[in-house]
């Protein structure tokens, strides 16, 4: 599964290397127990405040309210999603669990360090970090290959509680290690049977928009929906991924009740579009047609950082501003294709949140009097964000009445394996 800061090569789609909820970088040095506070930061922000923003741990089927049919509802997609989960986990050769003890969480922490290229003793979610989220009622999971070396991760994720009563998760991150076997998919999986059984019906992580291979994992294989852009979102990272770039995050948001796989091509019409931007490397950047745009990112963004940075950073300004004039017409990503090309267009409202509808600039940024097209040349600038244009799409809250009946946890979960019998039936974060 992959999604953020990723690696190289590609899983179903997916990089090596993901971050679903994208690494928190912050989180390298922030709080040993869940109250305690932050000592890292993340783009400018306490870990202890993004944990804040994300809910920190109140169980979201004991805080949200939805009526009998829709309880009956979120029980039926868990039900399916575990059997999806399982038959996810086979065909990767993988057991998927929860993970709690404290070998466990370490073996995951040196996961990460791994797939960001960080030594081990400098994590980027240290152990005790991981631990407290889990004390807090969040989840780490992690996949073991079936073969009997299988003690060391060959994927993993972490994920939290979002805002009580919006019955959303937010997942922190996702990685998986081997390229071409689904272990990412399965991650993911075992991510959403875990958050529908704990009353959830979305789930939210950010990736680096200029991974094109995490694009497509998100928006095709997952089928989740593109949301927030943030520029430079951690401010200067100091991996071995993303070392010289500015941290532009897409915010996509999963459908876990509804989500399937895109089968629409996102190839329609673009051999017909007139292109409208050039890329820094002269080729086509931007297209447009009646009602959509598309973009296109470069082939491998992390070999470029390592090779040309400076390139990489004029691929980074030049999308960053395709995306803000999309947006500024009520567009967003919904789609990209294998050649790296993201499809925009507009989407229905029903079930986003009121932050992705509600405004042209997210609230309280400070981008908005200058161009979105070239952003500051130094990391150190405030993170800023924009969504989708309030004139194309009315704010709509996917909150639920306060006087519906509350919403039951269904069943516990349960470890999947690749083992385990079901019936028929990644991210970069």
């Amino acid at each position: 599964m992959t999604s953020s800061a990723a690696g190289s090569g590609a899983a179903d789609g997916t990089p090596d290397a993901t971050a679903a909820g994208d690494v928190a970088r912050g989180a390298a040095g922030a709080s040993r127990a869940g109250g305690e506070a932050a000592r890292g930061t993340a783009g400018g922000t306490p870990m202890g405040e993004a944990a804040r923003r994300t809910g920190g741990g109140a169980s979201i089927a004991g805080a949200a309210a939805c009526g009998p049919g829709e309880a009956s509802l979120i029980s039926g997609a868990a039900a399916r999603v575990a059997r999806e989960a399982g038959a996810a986990a086979r065909t990767a050769g993988v057991t998927v669990r929860s993970v709690h003890d404290v070998s466990g969480i370490r073996a995951v922490a040196d996961f990460l360090a791994d797939v960001w290229q960080m030594p081990h003793a400098t994590p980027p979610y240290p152990p005790e970090v991981l631990h407290s989220l889990v004390h807090a009622g969040g989840v780490v999971h992690a996949a073991y290959s079936e073969k009997p070396s299988g003690v060391r991760p060959a994927g993993a994720a972490v994920a939290v509680f979002g805002p009580p009563g919006e019955r959303d998760v937010y997942s922190f991150v996702a990685a998986a290690s081997a390229s071409g076997r689904g272990v990412g998919f399965a991650i993911k999986q075992a991510q959403r049977q875990w958050a529908l059984e704990h009353g959830a019906t979305t789930m939210r992580w950010t990736f680096d928009p200029l991974v094109g291979r995490n694009a497509r994992f998100n928006l095709v294989r997952l089928g989740a929906v593109g949301g927030e852009y943030l520029v430079d979102f951690y401010g200067p990272m100091s991996d071995g991924v993303n070392n010289g770039d500015e941290s532009d995050r897409l915010t996509v948001e999963w459908d876990l009740v509804a989500g399937s796989p895109r089968q629409d091509g996102p190839d329609d019409g673009r051999a017909d579009a007139d292109t409208v931007r050039r890329a820094p490397d002269g080729g086509p950047l931007a297209l447009r047609g009646a009602d959509r745009m598309w973009c296109r990112v470069p082939e491998d963004i992390v070999a470029l950082r390592a090779a040309d940075p400076a390139l990489a950073l004029r691929w980074r300004h030049a999308v960053r501003e395709v995306f803000a004039e999309a947006y500024a017409e009520g567009l967003r990503p919904t789609s990209m294709s294998r050649d790296g090309w993201y499809l925009l267009t507009r989407r229905p409202t029903a079930g986003l949140t009121a932050g992705e509808t509600g405004a042209g600039v997210a609230a309280g940024s400070p981008y908005g009097g200058t161009s979105h097209a070239t952003a500051p040349e130094t990391t150190s600038a405030p993170s800023a964000s924009f969504t989708p244009s309030a004139s194309s799409t009315p704010s709509v809250s996917s909150s639920p009445s306060a006087s519906s009946a509350p919403c039951t946890s269904p069943a516990p979960f349960a470890p999947l394996s690749a083992g385990t019998p079901a019936s028929p039936s990644q991210e970069q974060e």
